[in-house]
């Protein structure tokens, strides 16, 4: 039981920031959110034009410095994911 809510709160996590996004730029996060779920999966919101592109090929997400940023961070998410193990274990 404790797994699936979890996984709830990490879907609502990963929306959070598109919808912020969207309510920043005056619309509603909800209506964005949903429409970017239903959209093929190298497809985002562009707040700033107000379309739906391809966010790798707008520019707006640059794999290089994703990986950049995953090699950075990933000693505080083995970390991370090592301490709440140990908790839900106790």
């Amino acid at each position: 039981m404790k797994f699936f809510l979890g996984i709830e709160i990490v879907r609502k996590a990963l929306r959070m920031p598109c919808s912020t996004i969207a309510k920043n730029a005056g619309k509603d996060g909800s209506v964005i959110v949903e429409k970017v779920l239903m959209s093929p999966f190298e497809i985002g919101y562009d707040a700033q034009r107000d379309v739906f592109v391809d966010m790798v090929k707008a520019g707006i997400i640059d794999p290089t410095k994703v990986w950049i940023y995953i090699f950075i961070y990933f000693k505080y998410i083995v970390f991370l994911v090592g301490c709440s193990i140990g908790f839900t274990r106790c």
